[in-house]
């Protein structure tokens, strides 16, 4: 062997040696990093998954024919949504870049296109709502102004996807003249059309679809001495509410909605004195339900209506406990039972779902009673088709150190689908349950 053959036999065993060294490491690097398998979860929940590494106190979540949709805003005024098919796959995040210095009260709705509205503030103190829109799972085009506001804190917008349009309600308060609500809505595919008045102030605006494209829209008349709740009928193809007509006399706060039989949506709130207050709103509108509260809540009733007429409340009281309590085709509300157990520092308001063959669920943010960080777990109850009592709470999502007070909730469903959102230390974090 020559010295030059002698070298070259020296030089290609120490290549050799330096790259599997490499190999090694990039091998062992890659196990550590490596996520550790998670228990699964309970109730046929996916694992919950991190969709971006944002910090943000409030998610949204809308469903449609099994495609899914979840909405957040930043610190640095940019809204982000999240959106996954109804097959299931990877989840597609788009940041929609605004020139707001803050923005608020972020609303999604899916149907038959993607629709994400906000109230922001822009830099000298205008203040207006804004929106985007997307074709089902195609780009979102270009944040556009659907009306300029006096208050965008007071605005708080409520959106909701009909048949082939989208309705946004929202509360005008200028800085001079009277507040009024306002209504917009926008057919697929087409811009927003002219915002129009209802004609009378109110607080609290809620919409909910009911068949087709109508929508039912109710809200808080704005006196609080004389405070009661109010509804409006959104026939397909009208740009403004009618019919009009006034549900109770005596409110705390805000109504909530609730649809699911044919044209009927069930309307939840809290009275001066403190009631829990639900009646069903129709052609017709029935007799008035109280809930029986075996301590005094917070705020109205969270609920759910299915298309069996059955019903589903949910509230908290004292610090501590979530309550739920059964409604009946005919109206009526069953005794109501808590459902959070163990000792916690703190308990959020639970979301209540009725899902075909699946039974109902109520999900909440529950903390830990124990020293250190505060960490938020989501918790789930779970009551099977034909039982009529609810199966001890179980923890869905184990919690994450989190400044956070557990109201940054979400919950949708629709088709069976159920998603369920929330804010988290190391971003916003998301699980589905299908079928």
């Amino acid at each position: 062997m020559t010295a030059r053959n002698l070298r070259r036999a020296r030089v290609v065993p120490a290549e050799m040696r330096l790259h599997l060294t490499l190999l090694s490491l990039l091998a062992a690097a890659l196990v550590a990093a490596a996520p550790t398998p998670a228990a699964a979860a309970p109730l046929g929940f996916e694992d919950p998954l991190l969709l971006a590494s944002d910090d943000t106190f409030q998610t949204v979540a809308s469903v449609r024919s099994g495609h899914v949709a979840v909405a957040w805003a930043t610190g640095d005024g940019t809204v982000v949504v999240a959106r996954r098919r109804a097959d299931g796959g990877v989840w597609g995040v788009t940041r929609i870049r605004t020139d707001a210095t803050f923005v608020r009260d972020v609303q999604v709705a899916e149907g038959p296109e993607t629709v994400v509205a906000w109230a922001e503030t822009l830099p000298g103190g205008r203040q207006r709502i804004s929106a985007a829109t997307a074709a089902r799972f195609a780009r979102f085009g270009s944040p556009r102004v659907v009306a300029t506001v006096g208050s965008a804190h007071a605005a708080t917008p409520r959106l909701a996807a009909l048949g082939t349009r989208t309705v946004l309600v929202w509360r005008d308060r200028p800085p001079r003249g009277r507040a009024e609500l306002r209504v917009a809505t926008k057919d697929a595919g087409r811009a927003w059309r002219t915002p129009r008045s209802l004609g009378r102030d109110g607080v609290g605006p809620a919409v909910v679809r009911t068949t087709g494209d109508r929508a039912l829209l109710a809200w808080a008349t704005a006196d609080r001495r004389t405070r009661g709740i109010q509804v409006g009928s959104l026939g397909a193809g009208a740009t403004r509410p009618s019919n009009v007509r006034t549900v109770s006399r005596s409110a705390r706060g805000g109504p909530v909605l609730a649809s699911g039989l044919g044209r009927r949506a069930l309307v939840s709130w809290q009275s001066r004195a403190g009631t829990l207050l639900t009646r069903r709103v129709g052609a017709t509108m029935s007799t008035t339900r109280r809930i029986a509260t075996p301590e005094p809540a917070h705020a109205a009733a969270r609920v759910t209506l299915d298309g069996r007429g059955e019903a589903l409340a949910v509230w908290r009281a004292g610090q501590f406990t979530v309550y739920g309590a059964a409604g009946t085709p005919a109206g009526a509300w069953l005794s109501p039972a808590p459902l959070s157990g163990g000792p916690a520092a703190m308990v959020g308001t639970g979301r209540p779902v009725l899902a075909p063959g699946a039974g109902a669920f109520v999900l909440w943010q529950q903390s830990r009673d124990a020293p250190g960080p505060v960490r938020y777990d989501v918790r789930v109850a779970w009551r099977a088709p034909g039982e009529t009592a609810f199966r001890p709470a179980e923890v869905l999502a184990p919690g994450s150190d989190q400044p956070r007070d557990g109201r940054g909730l979400a919950v949708a469903h629709d088709a069976g689908v159920i998603v369920v959102a929330w804010p988290a230390s190391d971003g916003v974090r998301v699980m589905v349950r299908r079928g």
